[in-house]
This record gives structure tokens, sequence and C-alpha cells, in this order.
């Protein structure tokens, strides 16, 4: 009786678990094809192999005790004879064997650790199928079997039994002095590291499903070429093939995953030599390190293969503990159970040069396939050095992992490998411009749009209000994981090829890459208190709402934030260059609720011949239609727009309820007007009224319903307003005709009409001023995990976005985002308190009506304004707390006090009841909040004001 080594006692129970990843042997399946097989020849030789190698006798019991038996109980070699079978079931019969071994568990209990099988076919070809067991053959040993079978299969007479066997030789490594001191410094050493052990990779795992697994094989071959060029490569740059090829297959998995920090279990094969003999032993010799892998700790590929090499380069020499060991070392370190679910196996820098003797390949044939099954590994990696070239093969468990995610994964590090092997220079290229171009889908290669070229240039400052990028900046709350939402976002990235599209600037094209990049960056502030991390959340707000994306990179970003172990915070961002407002919409509802919303879509057909002439005929229709727009509006901008090369962007909000938003639209139904027209009509009687002729020429984004896919699809339209002609209905109904009508004629909109206008109104920018129809876009569900909190858009050459979009619960949301240096807050506040008058009054009197234009009564304002601050003023301070405190002191008459004393009860101070008012009105203008005077009454310190402003924020 022999006790199991740790590798072999984890493999053991690994049969008998039930959880994810779990209920399989570690096994290795493989596969040769030859011709003229001698069936008697090769029954001598597994005979004598039997006899030569007591672990291939190895029984394992119940109990995991195991012991070596005398003579199998099983048969050594088995025969299936297709010869006579069609091409067609020949093919049939083949793929279910396949299938078939390369998931069985052989069974241990009864001494059957390996087992041979010949499939005899036609023209007295052969494929012979080996399993065994890892329990008691490692892959290493597997070769030397195989090796020894085909010695075997060569000579007449029985080599003579080694006395040497694989557990004696055990037995003597745990009691041998050198290895004994170097396990014991190697744990002590591991021991040290467990806080630097990087976390499991954020693998899409599928819900785990007991009762089935299904592992597929990938593969893909660098032929002789290839591995010349892989081995002087390496060379050159002063690193093993294998520690290359270790760091390329780290970056695919690195961009697949959107991990900064993940580690990779690296199996080793070294045997120590204690004992002559030691090289021709099989059992499972096999012990693991774990990688720690850093995705932004180097510049370029040459650094990051380097850095992977030197990290190899200190585990190994710290190899003789047990990797096992060291994961339940980690395990209670954790106080939760450590996985190292991705498997990196090199067979490349091999004594021999080969992985087979040529003996094997003429007695056996070629190895043509070869799968692996291992507990807990999700996927194992393995590069081999084989037939002249090198075999890339992937083993992955694909009932756990998505089969587009794997596979676009795979091409990835493959053609990672082979641009690298042609292209020794992209080793130095900056890795942030390395991932996307490599494998480009060339079917989805397209020009941009008019719309996006308009895009590009509003990115420069060649014009006004430029030097920014159309994008939308969304923000959420809510308790989904950041686990979950970088595994959605791993599938989400291979369905979607909007995802992988970058743009080619000086080809003016649009390109999709094959290779899965997830651009999702965590911060962890669950260190911190509530306050100081609401203000690295402001901090990052400044500068991120307003980066814009580099061109060569897909242009989105996800960035989550940890703020308790159940509260997370989420920073969106996308460039409309790829993604128009809905698609955007829709995205974010699968990530945060893993559903898929619906798109209306409608086919659409036509020719080339057809498409011109309705473009001539929606020339004409536009044409005529802005006859008598001749100048740009007279808006009272806070600077000529022409003088404005480039602002910041901010935003104001004004939620209108459920219940307002069901007595309206029940107003206007009566009318024949649509929601949309309702709110739009608000919007536009609300800017007429700050225009000194009353009249408006807007812009209106609009999208085809030809497609469901997520894009960049959106145009414009433009609408115009009069408000000094008709009453408020008629101007409404016009509007509704009108929007109609340029729905039909879209063939000419978007930039098309903006040149129109640039060349009667130029040079300002034509079209300022926008309003954005969001009713139809997905929104989340009201039970959703995540909570929109706030967002932004800028669009070049856009001073104002107006913006409504419902929730799921029925309100509307008016938001305006606008140009910082174009607009005043005073006035976007003062727009949208004007749309919740106009709503009031039509609700009051149940008429689609418009009272005449005058001031909201002091305190009655429900506008959200969210100011964000430039990171350079002192964070130290609670700037809130500050001006709050302020203010109250020069209404009551005191000095503005210095010393950082703001938290001095008001009553202190002198306050009394007649200053609250004044002191409502400040506050309202300096915070953008509004805060009653009799909500006032009740706040004792500036931190009970700020507390309070904080509520009206959480409430919008």
């Amino acid at each position: 009786m022999s006790e199991l080594t740790p590798m072999q006692a984890a493999c053991w129970f690994g049969r008998k678990d039930n959880g994810q990843l779990g209920n399989v042997a570690s096994h290795l399946y493989t596969e040769f094809d030859g011709g003229n097989i001698n069936i008697d020849k090769l029954n001598s030789a597994l005979v004598s192999l039997y006899q030569r190698h007591e672990m291939l006798r190895l029984k394992v019991n119940h109990l995991g005790d195991s012991s070596i038996i005398d003579i199998p109980n099983h048969t050594l070699l088995e025969i299936d004879d297709f010869t006579h079978l069609s091409p067609e079931n020949l093919a049939k019969a083949l793929i279910e064997k396949r299938q078939n071994w390369a998931h069985q568990m052989l069974d241990l209990t009864q001494g059957q650790v390996a087992r041979f099988s010949v499939s005899l076919l036609p023209d007295n070809a052969f494929r012979l199928h080996i399993d065994s067991d890892m329990i008691a053959i490692d892959p290493d040993s597997c070769r030397i079997l195989i090796e020894d079978l085909a010695m075997l299969y060569d000579s007449e007479a029985s080599e003579v039994k080694n006395n040497l066997t694989f557990f004696s030789w055990h037995e003597m490594a745990k009691i041998d002095p050198i290895l004994k001191s170097q396990r014991k410094s190697d744990r002590a050493w591991w021991k040290s590291q467990l806080d630097n052990i990087a976390p499991s990779p954020s693998l899409p795992l599928s819900e785990p499903n007991v009762n089935k697994v299904e592992s597929q094989h990938y593969s893909a071959w660098l032929d002789a070429e290839q591995r010349t060029a892989l081995i002087t490569l390496a060379r050159q740059n002063n690193l093993t093939p294998a520690n290359l090829m270790l760091g390329l297959f780290a970056r695919a998995l690195g961009k697949a995953t959107g991990d900064e920090t993940f580690r990779i279990n690296v199996p080793t094969f070294w045997r120590p030599p204690i004992i002559e003999g030691t090289e021709s032993l099989v059992g499972d010799f096999v012990n693991f390190v774990v990688l720690s892998v850093d995705m932004k700790e180097s510049k370029t590929l040459l650094e990051f293969c380097h850095a992977v090499a030197d990290k190899m380069g200190l585990l190994l020499s710290h190899s003789r503990y047990d990797g096992v060991s060291m994961m339940r070392d980690l395990s209670l370190h954790h106080g939760s159970a450590q996985l190292a679910p991705v498997v990196f196996t090199s067979a490349i820098d091999l004594p021999s040069g080969e992985l087979f003797s040529r003996r094997v390949h003429k007695h056996f044939g070629k190895m043509n396939w070869t799968i692996s099954q291992g507990s807990h590994v999700a996927l194992d990696s393995q590069v081999v050095s084989i037939d002249g070239g090198i075999m890339i093969n992937w083993d992955v468990r694909q009932e756990a992992l998505p089969k587009e995610w794997t596979s676009a994964m795979f091409e990835h590090f493959v053609a990672l490998t082979k641009s690298v092997l042609s292209t020794p220079d992209l080793l130095l290229v900056p890795l942030d411009n390395l991932q996307p171009k490599l494998v480009c889908l060339s079917h989805l290669a397209s020009e941009l749009t008019a719309m996006q070229r308009a895009y590009l240039l509003g990115r420069t400052t060649q014009m006004p209000l430029g030097g920014v990028a159309m994008q939308e900046t969304l923000e959420h709350r809510g308790t989904l994981s950041v686990s979950s939402i970088r595994r959605r976002l791993s599938t989400m990235v291979v369905k979607y090829p909007c995802l992988r599209t970058f743009i080619d600037s000086k080809a003016l094209k649009l390109h999709v890459s094959q290779c899965p990049q997830v651009n999702l960056t965590h911060v962890d502030l669950r260190h911190l208190e509530k306050d100081k991390a609401e203000e690295e959340l402001a901090r990052f707000r400044y500068t991120y709402s307003h980066n814009v994306f580099d061109l060569d990179q897909p242009l989105w970003n996800v960035t989550t934030f940890s703020l308790s172990e159940t509260e997370t915070y989420v920073f969106s961002r996308f460039d409309a260059l790829i993604l128009d407002a809905r698609s955007i919409a829709s995205l974010l509802v699968e990530l945060f609720e893993g559903l898929v919303p619906y798109i209306p879509s409608v086919d659409f057909e036509s020719d080339h011949e057809h498409v011109q002439s309705t473009r001539i005929k929606d020339e004409k229709y536009w044409l005529n239609k802005l006859s008598t727009v001749e100048k740009s509006m007279c808006f009272p901008w806070h600077k000529p727009l022409e003088s404005i090369p480039h602002s910041r962007y901010q935003r104001q909000s004004l939620k209108i309820d459920k219940e307002t938003v069901k007595k309206l639209v029940r107003i206007a139904g009566k009318e024949g007007l649509y929601k949309n027209t309702l709110m739009m009509s608000a919007a536009m009687e609300a800017l007429s009224s700050h225009v000194c002729n009353g009249q408006l020429c807007v812009a209106v984004p609009v999208l085809p319903m030809t497609s469901a896919n997520y894009a960049s699809q959106s145009s414009f339209i433009v609408t115009q307003w009069n408000a000094y002609q008709y009453d408020f209905l008629q101007r409404a109904k016009t509007l509704q005709v009108d929007t109609l009508e340029g729905l039909d004629h879209l063939a000419f909109s978007g930039v098309d009409l903006a040149r129109v206008l640039f060349d009667r109104c130029g040079p300002a920018p034509t079209l300022p001023i926008v309003i954005t129809n969001g009713l139809s876009w997905p929104v989340l569900n009201d039970d959703a995990p995540m909570i929109l909190q706030r967002g932004l858009t800028q669009t070049p050459q856009v001073a104002m976005d107006i913006r409504f979009v419902a929730s799921a619960g029925g309100s509307i949301m008016f938001s305006v985002d606008y140009a910082s240096e174009a607009v005043t807050d005073d006035l976007v506040k003062t727009i949208l308190d004007r749309i919740d008058m106009i709503f009031e009054h039509m609700v009051e009197t149940s008429q689609y009506v418009v009272q005449s234009h005058k001031p909201l009564p002091i305190g009655r304002s429900r506008v959200i304004g969210l100011a964000d601050r430039d990171p350079s003023e002192n964070w130290n301070i609670d700037l809130t707390k500050r001006k709050i405190f302020d203010i109250y002191c020069q209404v009551i008459g005191k000095e503005k006090n210095n010393s950082g004393s703001d938290s001095l009860p008001f009553s202190q101070l002198g306050l009394k009841p007649s200053h609250l008012k004044q002191i409502s009105i400040d506050l309202n203008k300096e915070l953008q909040v509004d805060l009653p005077v009799m909500q006032l009454i009740r706040c004792r310190n500036a931190d009970d004001v700020k507390d309070l402003a904080l509520q009206q924020v959480v409430d919008f």
C-alpha cells in the first residue's frame, strides 16, 4: 500500500467533486494515424510494457488508498474493425469513439489507469488510441510510455523490468536531505508570497451543470520556418521559446478577460535525479507553480515577456514545494477555495528537440489529435515541438466557457504569435497600440459615414466648439458585482463587433478586430470612508467624462469602483464613432440585467438607382423647407460661438414624474399629438422665449429602423419653431407634421443639412442646439441591480443638447448637456424651469395651452445641477460644506470663517427665521439645488444642509 502524492490525491478527489469544473478524471487522450500495424506484435509489446512499468497496474480504492496489482484485470488491446464501413459511417464511428474516449473516466478501482485500442481502417490504415490517467501517468511519463511501446514493438524480446519504481523513488525524494531542505525553504517562501499572488482570471464561466461535461479541442500549427523564427527571436532577446510563448498567451488572456492582474497555472515536469534510472520512470512527477501576471507593468510586448520570464525564473527556483499544498495555503489565507483554472504547458524546450522519436512515428504514424481533461481546469493551453514544427493545442471545458469567447481568444493568441514571428518589431510597439490590428475581419470593414467623418473633424479645433469627442458618459450605482460585470463584458465583446471596432483616421475606414479586448478598469475604494470615496469619484469624473479615446483602440471603456462589499459604482463611456445612443442604452441593459432588449427593425432593400433618385428628391424637399433660414439664431450665448475653440460640458436635469406624464399624454392624445411631440414642443417653447425673434432651427437626431445591429447609424433632421406664429397647440401640430415629413426624407440629412445651413449662416456652428428624443431607447427596470445616477453627452459644434428619456417606471427625465463656455448655468436652469411650468400649467388646465412666460417663484425650482470640480482644487477641504457655511455667514452678517471651523451651529452665528428666505435663494444659485425654507429650518449646521442637498440629488 502506497500513499498518493498531493497531486495524485487532488486528481482523485477531483473525480468526485460535483462543483464547477469538477467531476472529471485528469487524463490525456491521444490518437496516432498510421498504416500496416501488426496487431500481434503490438499486443505482445503491451504485455511487456505493463510488466516494465508497475504504474500501469496501479489500483486506487474508494478511500484513495493505492496498490500495485500483479496482473491487469482488463483487456490490454481493444480492436475495432471499421474496414467495412462506408466513408460516411466511418467518419461517424471515429468521431463517436473520439468523443467517448475524450470524456471517459478510467476505473482505477479495477486497476485500469490506461487504455489502448486500434481502429482498423480501409487500405491497411489504422488509428491508435491511447488514454492514460494522470494519477498514474503524467504527460511526460505518457511520452516515455509511448517511446517504450515503440521500442518493445520493434524488438522480439521483452525488456527487463526496472527494479526502480515511482513510489520507491517518491519515498527516497521525501527523505533526501537536500530536497527536504529545499522544500522547507520553498514552503516558507511561498507562504511569504500569499498576499502577492494574483487572483484567478475573470473567466466568463457559465452556471455549474454537474450533469454535463463537454471538452473542446482547438489546434493550430506553426510550420518549421515559424518554429525556427520562434527559437531565433527568443534567443536574440534573451528569452526561452517557452517563456516567449507564455508571455504571448498571458497577453491574449489578459486582454480577453480585462484583468489587470491574474494567475496562470504553469506545470513543471522536472525530476530530481536522486538515483540512476529516474529519467526512465513512469509516474506522476508533475508539479506546478502559479504565475502572477501584471498587465500594466510593461510598456512593450518585449518588456512584458521579460517580466513574465523573470517571474518564472524566480518561481522555478522555489518549485520544490508542491503546488497543491501552496494552493491549499492560499485558500486558508483567503478563507475561501482558490483555483487556478487556466493552465499553460510547454513542451518546446525538449532535450530531444521533438516530442516523439522517429521510431514512434515509424510504427504508429503521426500524432494528429490529443486532448486532456483536468479537475478544476477550464482551459489548458499547450505548445509542443513535434514533426518539425510546433503544435498549439487548447483543451477547453466548453460547457463552462462560451465557445464564441474561447475561439476568439484562441484566434487572437495564434494571430499574435504569428504576427510577432513574421514582424519581430511588434515586440517593441507600445502595448496599447498592438492588440486590435492583429486580426481584422475584412468583410466587416467599411468606409466612415459622413456623420462619422464629422465626428472625427470635431475632435480637432479646426472648427468652433471642437476638441471634443462625440461621446456619452453614464454613471450607475448598485449591487452588481465587478466579477459579474467583467464576465458579461467578456461575452459581449465577442458577441458584438462594435465593441471591437477601431478607426483608421488616415484611410477614413472603420475596422473590426477579431481579437477580444475587454476595456475594463477596476478601482477598489472599500478602504475609504464614504465622503472620501465620493471625493475620489468626483475627481475621477472630472477627467474621465472629457477624455478622448485613441482611434486605434476600441472606442469604449467601463471603469468600476468597489465602494463596499456590496456596492459598486460604474462609469461607462462610448464614442459615437462606433455606437449611437440607442445602441449604448441597449448594451447597458444587457450588461447590468443580463437581458438582450428587443430592438424592432424592418427589412429594406434598395438598388443604387433608387437611392440616387430618392436622394435628389429629398434634397429638393430640404432646400425648400430651409429656404426661410437665412441667419443663425439670435440666442443669448455667453460668448460668440465662433470665438470658442473648446469647452467643457455640464448637465442639468429635470424629472417629470409618472403621474404627470400620464396626464400630459392624455391631454396630448386628445389633440392627436404623440408623446415625443409633447416633450419636444415644450422644449421648443422654453427655448424660443430666449430667442429675440422667437424663431428656432434645431437639429433632431434620428435612427433608421432598418437594422437591429449595434452600431453608429444616427443622422439628424432639422425642425423649426416660431413662437409668434399660431398658438401653442397649432405650433405643436405643425412640429409633428414637419418631423414626420422629415423622417420620410432621410436620404438627404445630417451633414448634408449642416452644409446647406453653413453656406447661408456660417461661420459659427449652424445647428448649435439639438433636441434628442430617447423615449424609445431600452431602459433598466426599476428593480435592476444598477441604478442610473447621472450622465453627460458631448457633441462637437453643439452648444446645447436637450434630451428626454423615459424610465421603466413611467417618468421622463429631461437633461440639458451644454458647453459651459457658451451657455450660462442660470440660463439652462431657466429653460428647464420653463419646461416644468409649461407642463404644470397644462395639467392644471387639462388643455394643450401655455401661459405667458414668467419667472418661477423662489424656492420652486426642481432642476438638478451637478457641477464637476477641477481636481486642482483643495480636496482636503469639504468645498460644499464651506460654501454653505459662507452663505450663512454672509446673510447673517458674520465675517466669513477662515479658521476651518465650518461646523459651528447656526444658532451661534445668530441665525434668525428672517434670514432663511435669502439663504435659500443664495444656496439655490450656488449649489443648483432647490432647498426650500421649510426644510432649512430643521438644519442645525452646514453638515445638515449638505446632507439635505445630497438627498435631493439621490432622489433625482
